[in-house]
């Protein structure tokens, strides 16, 4: 008889059928993944790793879209018709060239749209079929790279060896990855473009600069007044101007700016031409009036604006002296840098040539106590004159500095260099 042989628990665990995952279970996994991608893109973009952004966004997209392939196309710079190659993890070489116009990612461009392609090699749009069948790519996902003000950076693309039909899903979360490519380019244009105009090279990956780590500085630090409504551009012009270590300080209105420039804390403006009015609803007079009130008060200005007369633009450099103006639709970092840097240098020389000889030795004797913080009664006793006499000369001192308080007036004078050398005798009364 033979012996009967009882069932093991390993040999019920080998017949046991493997239980597949629940539906929830591949969400929640999927959800985990997403969630762990999306951190590591936006550390990298934060400046806290230190990985290539657009290496580290087409190998997240392909894990999460299971893809076994994929390539960043950007537009070439100053030219809207040629996409560049940016990364590719197979295929295509980088530096290679795509024409915007009749091709598949050209069109994904234009529409701002995702496209999903089951066969690649049935597409007429598609340039690279010899490539395809190389490298065995069957299905593509293109998604646009949209930037912060929706305008098409470039284009994004994953392809996969099986035939594969991509979900709404999928095509919604290659356009949010896409969208963090386009802000990667975005950094590292600004990047690359304000090291060049400080006349630093940007070799290879650019340090993320630590808060309150700034650079060292060879001179005192002029200060930029931007007068500008929308947030977005005044984000732009602080983050260029603060890069190149411009002390920045920002309004929104004719009233807040008017009262940075009456206290003379600044030394260059940039105004929004087209600055809505504060009084009339459907105006845009106010940016030509605080171009005219900087005029009076010494303070170059740099005038940016979107759909600006030709007849505004003339007033504004022939009659209220304005240093520069830049169009918003064709703006260029660079030259926004470069005109804000030319205007801060003519402020300076307009400065030392008028600061000479612009006060009398009694009222440089006065500004200098002002400054040490005397009051007019103490000014009289130091210097033996009637309280009187020293109103007129505070006065004088202001109507020449072009201020109108004291704070603004010392302030003004350390600009023009009025207090610098002055001899310590002559605070106590020895000039007539």
């Amino acid at each position: 008889m033979n012996a009967i042989t009882q069932p093991t628990d390993l040999d019920e665990h080998k017949q046991r059928p493997v239980k597949a995952p629940a539906p929830q279970e591949v969400i929640a996994l999927r959800e985990v993944k997403l969630i762990e991608a999306m951190q590591d893109i936006v550390e990298n973009l934060l400046g806290l790793r230190r990985e290539d952004p657009l290496a580290l966004i087409l190998d997240r997209a392909g894990d999460l879209l299971h893809t076994t392939d994929g390539a960043i196309w950007t537009l070439a710079p100053g030219d809207d018709q040629t996409l560049l190659l940016q990364q590719a993890t197979g295929g295509y070489r980088h530096g290679q060239q795509l024409p915007v116009s009749g091709s598949l990612a050209g069109h994904v461009l234009q529409r701002k749209v995702p496209a999903a392609i089951q066969d690649l090699q049935s597409d007429p749009r598609f340039r690279h079929k010899e490539m395809a069948r190389k490298q065995g790519w069957v299905s593509a996902l293109f998604a646009p790279m949209l930037g912060w003000d929706n305008r098409p950076a470039g284009v994004c693309t994953l392809f996969t060896n099986a035939p594969r039909v991509f979900s709404d899903r999928d095509q919604r979360l290659l356009m949010l990855l896409a969208r963090h490519a386009a802000m990667a380019m975005h950094e590292r244009q600004s990047a690359t473009e304000t090291f060049a105009a400080t006349g630093d090279e940007a070799g290879g990956a650019v340090p993320a600069r630590v808060p309150g780590d700034a650079a060292p500085q060879t001179g005192p630090v002029s200060c930029v007044l931007v007068v500008e409504e929308d947030a977005s551009w005044r984000k732009i012009f602080c983050e260029i101007l603060q890069r190149a270590d411009f002390r920045v300080e920002t309004a929104v209105s004719y009233g807040e700016a008017l009262g940075w420039l009456r206290r003379a804390y600044c030394d260059v403006a940039i105004v929004d031409l087209r600055l809505a009015s504060s009084v009339d609803a459907g105006g845009r007079c106010d940016g030509l009036r605080l171009l005219e009130a900087a005029r009076k008060r010494g303070i170059p200005t740099v005038t940016v604006g979107a759909l600006a007369t030709p007849a505004e633009i003339e007033h504004a450099y022939e009659k209220l002296g304005t240093y520069a103006f830049l169009e918003k639709d064709k703006f260029d970092r660079y030259k926004f840098l470069q005109s804000v840097r030319g205007a801060d240098r003519h402020r300076e020389a307009v400065e030392q040539r008028t600061g000479e000889g612009l006060l009398s030795p009694r009222q440089k004797q006065v500004l200098v106590l002002v400054a040490e913080g005397l009051t007019n009664q103490q000014i009289a006793d130091r210097l033996v004159i009637s309280v009187n006499t020293v109103k007129k000369h505070v006065h004088e001192v202001l109507k020449k500095t072009g201020t109108t308080n004291r704070v603004a007036a010392i302030r003004q004078s350390t600009r023009l260099g009025l207090l610098d050398g002055v001899d310590e005798r002559q605070s106590r009364g020895s000039a007539p």
